[in-house]
C-alpha cells in the first residue's frame, strides 16, 4: 500500500510538472493570433487621387504620408475643396502593430503645401492573414479662420514586390499634383 501511495504521489507531481512547464499551445497564446505582417513599403491611392504610404520594419508603422483632397469651410460661410501634402518625410514617425493587425498613427503635421496650420492626421490599418491590407485617414483643422476636414479608405498594396496584391491599385499621380509618384518613390 504504501509503494502505491508512493508511486501515485511520483505520478502525480511528474503530471504537474509536465503541465506547467510544457508550453500552452492554445489560441490565446500570442503566437496563435498573431497576424504576419511583412516588411516593406505599403501604399493607396484611391479615383480621387488620395493617396497613404508608409513602410512597415519589424512590426512597426514608420514614416507614414498623406495626401489627401479636404474640404474647407471658412468663417465667411463659404467652402472649397483644397488639396492637403504630401505631408511632411519623417522616420521618428512611428507606432507598433498590435498582434491583432489593427492599430492606428496619429500626428499633428504643423504646416503643408496648402499652409493648412496644425492639421490632425489619423491613419488607421488593418493587415488580416490572407487579405489585402486596408486603411483610412482622417484629417481635421480648426483654425478661427477655416474649418477643414477630410477622409479616404484604400486597399493597400505591399510596393516593395514587384506584383501587385490582388485589389490593389498601382499609382496614378492625381491632376492637381502631377508628379506626386515620383516625388513619394511610389511605382
Amino acid at each position: 500500500m504504501a509503494r502505491s501511495l508512493q508511486l501515485m504521489a511520483v505520478g502525480m507531481a511528474a503530471l504537474a510538472a509536465v503541465t506547467m512547464l510544457a508550453p500552452q499551445a492554445t489560441a490565446s497564446s500570442p503566437q496563435a493570433g498573431t497576424v504576419p505582417v511583412p516588411n516593406g513599403r505599403y501604399g493607396g491611392i484611391d479615383a480621387a487621387g488620395n493617396m497613404v504610404m508608409f513602410t512597415v520594419r519589424n512590426r512597426k508603422i514608420v514614416n507614414p504620408r498623406v495626401v489627401l483632397m479636404i474640404t474647407c469651410r471658412y468663417s465667411d460661410g463659404t467652402t472649397s475643396d483644397v488639396p492637403y501634402g504630401p505631408t511632411s518625410s519623417n522616420n521618428a514617425r512611428s507606432a507598433p502593430i498590435p498582434a491583432n493587425g489593427n492599430g492606428s498613427i496619429a500626428w499633428v503635421e504643423e504646416f503643408d503645401s496648402s499652409l493648412l496650420k496644425d492639421a490632425e492626421i489619423s491613419v488607421n490599418y488593418t493587415f488580416r492573414r490572407g487579405r489585402v491590407p486596408l486603411a483610412s485617414v482622417d484629417l481635421i483643422s480648426r483654425d478661427p479662420e477655416e474649418s477643414c476636414q477630410g477622409s479616404a479608405s484604400f486597399r493597400l498594396n505591399d510596393r516593395s514586390t514587384t506584383t501587385p496584391l490582388p485589389g490593389a491599385q498601382e499609382c496614378v499621380s492625381p491632376t492637381w499634383a502631377p508628379n506626386l509618384c515620383a516625388e513619394l518613390g511610389v511605382r
